[in-house]
């Protein structure tokens, strides 16, 4: 069986870092920060590239500050909400990995028409 691709391994170690007995909002973000941080949308399957900006950007502010500050400033509601995007996300990951095109797949070459 192959090795995971990127995106959907840092996705799978986040869902494992989200699971545990700390505080959510601290297993959001080492889920966060030790992950996803440095995935880039490209990484992710088209469908769900603009769903991780949206992401990215609740848990930086357009990357205007630290995870670690925005998501301390954020509600338990929001913490709540972007732990569940990240499992929808993750969703999303694999329905594509299993149907369609996945940019930076080894051996997948892109078709022209879209």
């Amino acid at each position: 069986m192959p090795a995971p691709y990127h995106a959907e391994e840092k996705f799978h170690e986040a869902l494992r870092a989200l699971i545990g007995a700390a505080p959510q909002r601290k297993r959001l973000e080492d889920a966060y920060l030790d992950h996803l941080n440095d995935l880039q949308a490209a990484e992710l399957p088209i469908s769900q590239q603009a769903k991780f900006v949206r992401l990215r950007d609740t848990l930086t502010h357009g990357r205007q500050l630290d995870p670690e500050i925005a998501i301390e400033a954020m509600s338990d509601d929001e913490v709540a909400e972007a732990v569940r995007q990240i499992f929808a996300l993750y969703d999303g990951i694999m329905d594509a990995a299993r149907s369609g095109p996945f940019p930076n797949r080894p051996g997948h070459v892109q078709s022209s028409t879209a």
